[in-house]
């Protein structure tokens, strides 16, 4: 079965789209009257955040690191990323994950999922 490659395809939800959403839902929610705050959270809950490796790590070739899977496919394949990025140095997280902790922590994050490739 022979795929059809779309290289003007934008992809479905990346962060423009997340943020996107969060605006409206932030005009939905102040269109009925209610402020948007943490006041209908309850104080049980704790926030965290969380990242997966080849979106955030980079540096695929250092400190003995290894190939995985998806730097192989990502890298072998460019066309089949929608906007042909790879994995080589994402948002370098894995020279700067001291400010990536700072941020985190200024974000008042309760936890951090850490995922490493």
């Amino acid at each position: 079965m022979k795929t059809k490659s779309f290289p003007n395809q934008k992809p479905i939800m990346g962060s423009r789209g997340v943020v996107l959403l969060l605006c409206l839902h932030g005009l939905l929610t102040l269109s009925h009257g209610q402020a948007i705050n943490n006041r209908y959270f309850p104080e049980s809950l704790k926030m965290g955040v969380a990242n997966a490796a080849p979106q955030i790590e980079g540096a695929w070739n250092e400190g003995g690191k290894g190939e995985t899977i998806w730097d192989r496919f990502a890298m072998s394949r460019p066309a089949r990323i929608v906007d042909r990025s790879t994995p080589e140095v994402a948002c370098d997280s894995y020279h700067l994950w001291r400010e990536d902790l700072r941020i985190i922590k200024g974000m008042g994050a309760q936890f951090y999922r850490l995922s490493i490739g």
